[in-house]
Order: C-alpha cells, then structure tokens, then sequence
C-alpha cells in the first residue's frame, strides 16, 4: 500500500517541457519572393531538387509530403493535389 502520494506538491509545469519559441527569417516584399525564385531557376544543382524546392515554395508543403507525393494524388484537369490523411503528419487529408 502507497502511504503517500509522490507527486502532492508537483505542479504541471515542473513536468512539461515548454520548447522555447523560435522566429525564422520571412521575406514578405514581392520583390524580393520574385528574386528567391529566380536564384532557385537558375541555381547550378539537380532538377529534381530545384522542382522539389520551387514545390515547396509554392505550396508550402513539408518536404516529406512532396517527396512521397504520387501521381495518382495530382488533378492536373483543375489544378489540384490532394494528399491523402494517410500520408499527412497529423493524418488530416488536403488538398
């Protein structure tokens, strides 16, 4: 039998860990969006890469979800990919 409770006295906060937040850089002038792309065109590196960059720029997906991206996903009639909740880190679908 427990005769006392080890953890009276022991606030949530002692126990979770808060992960310090983190800024990253941002381009927000349409100058300078236009510019990024232009470097990315005409990088000297694989076209693999540079289509997997530009891909990610503009649909802001994660790396992982372009990288397992399948064709069978791709509407090119409308102009649409949609990824399945299977492949989505929060197993969300979207499109």
């Amino acid at each position: 039998m427990i005769e006392n409770n080890i953890m009276l006295g022991i606030k949530r906060k002692d126990l979770v860990y808060n992960k310090k937040t983190r800024h990253f850089a941002t381009i927000t002038e349409v100058s300078k969006i236009k510019e990024l792309i232009e470097n990315i065109i005409y990088i000297q590196c694989d076209t693999n890469t540079k289509m997997a960059i530009l891909l990610s720029l503009l649909t802001a997906q994660r790396s992982f979800s372009i990288r397992n991206a399948a064709w069978e996903d791709i509407d090119l009639e409308n102009g649409l990919w949609n990824i399945p909740a299977s492949k989505m880190k929060m197993k969300k679908a979207h499109c």
